[in-house]
């Protein structure tokens, strides 16, 4: 579907898909249909729907058409190489786009042992990056990518009650607070194969 009513949506899908309509200035009908693809996505890969959703803000803001300079595509930023690695047919179809993206964070999640940042981290410098610094690249751009993801994940989280207080199988967050008042969140989450690297844990302003 390329577009939904949000109000056909289960009450915490409606909840994200508004404040992502806000947020981005979007209609609220396009979004709803990739709020209401990304939870399907997540149920089938087994992994947090709104990491899809903060990953996708991020990489492209929600514009299933654009386009970078070194060729990554559409909705998730697909790059040629990791859309044939799963099986991606077409990359500017919005569903096909997705799937291909989640399946590729949900292997990054498993691959670091559902470390969120480190997956991140991989999504956007490639996962032998994270491998090679033993955790996130001392790259800046993907240091602010990871930040920025981890922003609005949390912002999406925060907007889905149905995932407060339960264990995510997928993204198991750890999170503890340090003395700034700022939160030490432990997550993990990556696709990219041309970025720089982020510290092993992201501080966060709580919410």
């Amino acid at each position: 579907a390329t577009a939904t009513d949000p109000a056909d949506l289960p009450k915490q899908q409606a909840a994200v898909a508004f404040w992502i309509s806000k947020k981005y200035k979007v209609a609220p009908e396009p979004v709803a249909a990739l709020v209401e693809e990304a939870y399907k996505l997540g149920t089938k890969v087994k992994l947090d729907p709104t990491l899809i959703l903060a990953i996708m803000a991020i990489e492209s803001g929600f514009n299933p058409f654009a386009q970078s300079p070194v060729g990554a595509q559409g909705l998730m930023q697909l790059m040629p190489a990791t859309a044939r690695r799963f099986k991606v047919s077409n990359p500017w179809n919005p569903a096909d786009n997705i799937e291909g993206s989640a399946k590729y964070i949900a292997w990054l999640m498993r691959r670091f042992n559902n470390n969120v940042e480190f997956a991140v981290a991989g999504y956007n410098a490639g996962e032998g990056n994270v491998d090679k610094y033993n955790g996130i690249p001392p790259f800046k751009e993907t240091r602010n990518y990871v930040k920025s993801v981890m922003s609005r994940y949390h912002s999406l989280y925060k907007n889905d009650s149905a995932l407060l207080g339960k264990t995510m199988n997928a993204n198991n967050a750890s999170s503890t607070t340090n003395g700034s008042g700022m939160q030490n969140v432990s997550y993990g989450t990556s696709s990219n194969t041309n970025s720089a690297s982020y510290a092993n844990s992201a501080y966060l302003p709580l919410l």
